[in-house]
């Protein structure tokens, strides 16, 4: 396994863990963040930058505060 795969894989893996921790996670959930994980370590990877990957990880959390929200005003 190359370097890079296993930073990603680490990363990934500690992302997940760390929203765990947080709180209990459905499996769907843990397959979305780890998802995430993957897409942000191989930007960063990739781009040499770790800006890709916050502005994914922006991008995630203000779809699901924006479904969230709107849930709520058509309930």
């Amino acid at each position: 396994m190359s370097p890079r795969i296993a930073a990603v894989a680490l990363s990934t893996a500690l992302f997940v863990v760390a929203h765990e921790l947080t709180a209990p996670r459905d499996p769907s959930d843990l397959v979305s963040l780890t998802l995430l994980g993957v897409v942000a370590g191989s930007l960063t990877i990739g781009t040499g930058r770790i800006w890709p990957a916050m502005a994914v990880h922006v991008v995630f959390n203000a779809s699901g505060f924006a479904l969230l929200a709107v849930g709520t005003l058509l309930a």
